[in-house]
């Protein structure tokens, strides 16, 4: 077995495990509000350990720095800009949807708009669909959107059927607006990554 295949799917388990975990702290402080736990989180995730592991695995970070152009680089932190005002609407649309709910609706788009959007922009969209892998890309987009709307219609239907003792911050419809948000601003990762 190719040992880069076995880090690319090492490094996938590790990221499966984070997304799937980053939650459980939260449980310990069930007295903050969802702003508080959003920017502890943000603050690790998003500044201080991606800054550690690129301190760490790449020797001349800041050189390598120095070396892109100011465009570029404005580029990226512009689409990071984005993808932080699309995690702060993440969570709001957890807290309106419900974590299991949220989780599905919000991350399903993301993924199916995040791997349809950027090939759109540059003019790929065409040539990927008709590369040896266009038929599995296509059937699992199309398995993930049913997954999605799946998921959002259980939610609606449940949240129709909710009774008066249903937590008060549940909001379907405001939920179901935010996920949509998040799913489209959420491409600005992929963007940037392509950058």
């Amino acid at each position: 077995m190719d040992l880069s295949l076995f880090y690319g799917i090492s490094i996938i388990a590790v990221g499966a495990f984070s997304s799937g975990s980053f939650s459980m702290p939260f449980e310990k402080v069930k007295g903050w509000k969802w702003e508080n736990h959003w920017l502890i989180y943000c603050l690790f995730a998003y500044v201080l350990i991606p800054l550690l592991l690129c301190l760490f695995l790449c020797k001349d970070f800041f050189s390598v720095l120095m070396d892109c152009p100011p465009e570029l680089l404005l580029r990226i932190f512009l689409l990071g800009v984005l993808y932080g005002v699309c995690n702060l609407t993440f969570g709001l649309s957890l807290k309106y949807l419900g974590v299991s709910l949220g989780f599905i609706i919000s991350l399903g788009l993301m993924m199916v708009l995040g791997t349809v959007i950027p090939p759109v922009l540059d003019g790929r969209l065409t040539e990927m669909f008709a590369s040896s892998g266009g038929l599995v890309l296509t059937a699992g987009l199309v398995i993930g959107l049913i997954g999605v709307l799946v998921s959002a219609f259980a939610g609606y239907r449940k949240d129709c059927m909710s009774t008066s003792s249903q937590s008060t911050s549940i909001d379907f419809k405001k939920g179901l607006l935010l996920a949509l948000f998040v799913g489209i601003t959420g491409t600005s990762q992929a963007l940037g990554i392509e950058q």
